[in-house]
């Protein structure tokens, strides 16, 4: 409703004494940037997701979706607080995190150094499992999952925004492997079909060959797979030959996790 993307949110958000920290989807442990950006701004969160937030963010700093019966009443809620500036600043006042924080054990009273050796620890050791039951994603990672998951590679950069399409994925090299876990995983999308040009050798009775596209119903294309001497230009030519809307075609370059870490 502005007319485009805000140029600087956090900037955007400081004029406001509130902000809507609404997730995509309500998921059990599905907590993202949003109610933290909320904060950092100095203001109060409208937050809805999962009820899990409750054990890592404080539920008196923030105005929670969850603990009301309707919409109307959530808006009269905080049409009161805005205009009751003792209830307003009490509630600015209320520390961030619980006690039983991960974050707040973990993080808050260390270094970037000791921070980064965290994540490298965890990027450049051939662990078999993760289990985390009680940390920032909570529940939802209390099953299983493989280091080698993701593969060393960050799949999925702003601007994706697949949850709940009909996807194709185009590439089963290492990026196309990780890629295609993730959306299985973590993702609320539907994955129509995964294809790759050298389909035969791959021994894969998943992936098919890239022509099969000209048969399938869709939303949008991914190309999950690395810049290499122009071979993404090359297969979106080809699909655009096969008849694949060129604004349906996605694609965004990879970055290793630990290449991530190292720049935070």
């Amino acid at each position: 409703n502005m007319g485009g993307r805000c140029k600087d949110k956090l900037e955007f958000q400081k004029n406001y004494k509130f902000s809507a920290a609404f997730e995509n989807c309500k998921c059990d442990g599905y907590i993202t940037e949003k109610i933290m950006d909320a904060f950092a701004a100095g203001t109060i969160p409208i937050y809805f997701g999962t009820d899990y937030i409750t054990k890592e963010i404080n539920p008196k700093s923030f105005i929670n979706y969850n603990d009301f019966s309707s919409l109307q009443e959530l808006v009269d809620y905080v049409k009161k607080i805005d205009t009751n500036d003792e209830e307003y600043l009490k509630i600015m006042k209320e520390p961030v995190f619980t006690k039983d924080c991960g974050a707040s054990k973990d993080f808050l009273s260390v270094d970037c150094a000791k921070v980064l050796d965290f994540f490298t620890n965890i990027f450049e050791n051939n662990y078999g499992v993760i289990r985390r039951n009680t940390g920032w994603a909570g529940k939802f990672y209390e099953k299983p999952f493989r280091y080698s998951l993701l593969d060393g590679f960050w799949l999925y950069p702003n601007g994706f925004g697949v949850t709940d399409k009909k996807i194709v994925v185009v590439g089963a090299g290492k990026v196309g492997q990780s890629f295609v876990k993730q959306m299985e995983l973590l993702h609320n999308c539907n994955l129509v079909s995964w294809l790759d040009n050298n389909y035969k050798n791959l021994n894969n009775p998943k992936i098919q060959a890239v022509e099969q596209i000209a048969m399938l119903k869709y939303d949008f294309v991914v190309i999950a797979m690395k810049n290499v001497n122009n071979s993404v230009s090359d297969i979106k030519k080809q699909l655009i030959s096969l008849g694949v809307d060129e604004d349906k075609i996605i694609w965004r370059e990879p970055c290793k996790l630990i290449d991530f870490a190292k720049n935070l």
